[in-house]
């Protein structure tokens, strides 16, 4: 039989981003469920993945009611599951998973740690989400973080442990493909061409996620090609 794996994500885009190479190397050797909130049944499939999808609402902010829900569902389907191991990736996701891994006593938990929101708060704000970080950390049996700056920050205002934290090789949370992204000569020549720019200058693309912005901030934004 299968080991059964759960991973527990608060966005599809963490699938399609960051997990899908990772599922399709394991669905092989493992039972792999991935729990997501999305209405789209067809995410895994629509992927080439084998692997279950349990859709499940995970408010990205704050809800009392309906986090303690999230928690009751997954805390349900971890214990009938029977998983081995349940790994969560942001912040939202990872409370909830390994708060629940924990009450249905699943033996490994792991949590990755991408940012923390609380980071460039001050006051109560900060406090409490920091304070909800190390609630996620403690009841994760290991933390994965993705920079060795951000472990060292979060060991600075122990969030997290030393003895159960660990950066992958120099950082990364979903690897990097080495095929798909290295330095090209003729494709570098061949763009400033298209740009009008053969100097030898430093060139910087900036990447924005719209719900960062008002509407007509966002509009604006991207009218003047940004």
């Amino acid at each position: 039989m299968k080991r059964r794996v759960c991973f527990v994500v608060a966005s599809e885009m963490t699938v399609r981003t960051f997990l899908r190479n990772h599922i399709a190397a394991m669905q092989d050797e493992y039972d792999i469920t991935v729990v997501a909130n999305t209405a789209d049944r067809s995410l895994l499939g629509d992927l080439g993945l084998t692997a279950q999808l349990r859709p499940l609402a995970i408010e990205r902010g704050i809800s009392l009611r309906k986090d303690m829900q999230a928690i009751v569902r997954l805390t349900r389907l971890f214990w009938r599951g029977r998983f081995e191991m349940v790994h969560s990736i942001t912040p939202k996701a990872g409370l909830l998973a390994m708060v629940a891994g924990l009450l249905a006593r699943t033996p490994v938990r792991v949590h990755t740690f991408t940012g923390q929101v609380w980071a460039t708060r001050r006051g109560l704000s900060r406090a409490l989400l920091k304070n909800l970080d190390r609630l996620l950390a403690a009841s994760a049996t290991f933390i994965i973080v993705d920079s060795s700056s951000q472990r060292d920050f979060l060991l600075q205002e122990r969030v997290v442990s030393a003895s159960k934290s660990v950066v992958l090789g120099k950082g990364s949370l979903g690897g990097v493909d080495g095929l798909k992204f290295h330095p090209d000569v003729h494709a570098r020549d061949r763009i400033r061409g298209e740009l009008g720019d053969a100097t030898p200058a430093l060139h910087i693309d900036a990447a924005g996620i719209p719900n960062c912005f008002d509407g007509e901030a966002w509009g604006t934004w991207r009218a003047a090609g940004a």
